[in-house]
């Protein structure tokens, strides 16, 4: 489902306009991201919880020529849907 898509899909289901939908959507983003950056975690109440998970520089082996190098140190996003969400899509007969 493309975000057009989806858009006019929530605002089908409710009583909010596609335009303030879209809104909706961005502050969202605009929110949760700050949030992340700020305290490491954000949980979107029913649907997902989303960490940032700092990972320190280390040692790796290029697998062809097994030569080290260092790996600089980064950061992964990492979201996890809430288990109520979860067994709702998995009790569904949908194919993937």
């Amino acid at each position: 489902m493309r975000k057009k898509e989806f858009v006019a899909a929530v605002a089908a289901a409710s009583s909010l306009t596609a335009a303030q939908v879209s809104r909706a959507l961005k502050a969202l983003e605009e929110v949760s991201a700050n949030h992340i950056k700020d305290f490491g975690s954000v949980q979107v109440p029913g649907l997902v919880t989303i960490k940032r998970m700092p990972v320190e520089e280390r040692v790796r082996q290029k697998p062809s020529t097994r030569e080290s190098f260092v790996a600089p140190a980064s950061v992964l996003v990492k979201a996890k849907p809430v288990p109520r969400f979860s067994k709702r899509i998995k009790a569904e007969n949908v194919p993937a």
